[in-house]
């Protein structure tokens, strides 16, 4: 309904015998938009005493109601949810894109376009004035762990069902994350995940923040082999952290 925001201010300038170019050229409105809201305004019947106590979004609601169809169908994200959700470790924009977007298909309601809704937590976070600091340098930590809960996992072909636990490494500073499916949690395997996090990721951060767990104690240098073959050598700086809860990933576990 932004398109017609100034519907009011139209239809009164027009009563004063401006010219809708004038209109359009002195209160820098599309000629377009000028012609749309007195075009319908006198389909409608509709004046300026007709307008004069009603506000913006009314009138534009009264004189185009299939745009306010369109707009009723659209579920209206939750940023203060959205914000809150942001809090948490391992918790990006584009995940809880996903999750409203899937809620949505669940409810038959319109989901707005990822563009859409991180611009309208931008603006969100300005009008509320709120913020959530972030004291993380590019490239300086990646926090990893193992997520608190097992999966499933389904072999197509024999049917067969394995528990698994995901591996889940989160770049600080950008939130980008990297999850891996495994078949236990032994040290070999923490290391391979972090191999591969590290090549999914481009580099490797100069610390390594993860839970005080045994598979993770104290390895300042770790030389591990690649899918092929190449040795590479991780050095970063390894420091234990209180446990912290990964979102639920995935709802589809097969």
């Amino acid at each position: 309904m932004a398109k017609h925001s100034n519907a009011k201010l139209i239809i009164e300038l027009s009563a004063k015998n401006m010219s809708r170019r004038e209109i359009a050229r002195t209160r820098h409105i599309s000629a377009h938009t000028v012609k749309e809201v007195l075009d319908r305004a006198s389909e409608s019947g509709v004046g300026r005493d007709d307008v004069s106590l009603m506000g913006d979004d009314e009138i534009a609601a009264m004189l185009f109601t299939e745009e306010k169809e369109a707009a009723d169908a659209v579920a209206r994200p939750d940023y203060g949810y959205v914000h809150g959700e942001l809090r948490k470790a391992g918790v990006t924009l584009k995940l809880l894109w996903e999750e409203y977007r899937d809620e949505c298909a669940e409810k038959e309601k319109v989901a707005v376009s990822y563009v859409t809704f991180t611009r309208g937590y931008a603006d969100y976070a300005i009008s509320k004035n709120v913020t959530n600091h972030l004291k993380h340098k590019p490239g300086q930590a990646m926090e990893a762990d193992w997520s608190g809960s097992t999966m499933r996992l389904v072999d197509p072909v024999t049917g067969e069902v394995s528990k698994v636990r995901l591996f889940v490494a989160v770049l600080l500073y950008s939130q980008y994350t990297y999850v891996e499916a495994t078949l236990d949690m032994k040290q070999n395997t923490w290391l391979l995940c972090h191999v591969n996090a590290y090549e999914f990721f481009g580099g490797v951060a100069v610390r390594l923040v993860c839970d005080n767990m045994e598979c993770a104690a104290a390895h300042s240098r770790l030389s591990v082999s690649t899918y092929s073959g190449t040795p590479i050598t991780m050095k970063a700086c390894t420091m234990p952290m209180n446990r912290f809860s990964w979102r639920a990933l995935g709802k589809n576990s097969t």
